[in-house]
This record gives C-alpha cells, structure tokens and sequence, in this order.
C-alpha cells in the first residue's frame, strides 16, 4: 500500500514547496 500513497505525498510535497516560496 506504500506504493499508492506515494503519488499524493509527492504532490503534497509540491504543494508546500510551491506555497513556501510565495511567503
């Protein structure tokens, strides 16, 4: 199951990146 929650963490992984660097 480790596999399929892969995916989402790099997204949500991407999403704080990207919100990181508008503050």
């Amino acid at each position: 199951s480790d596999v399929l929650t892969t995916p989402w963490k790099f997204k949500v992984a991407k999403q704080l990146a990207s919100a990181l660097s508008y503050l």
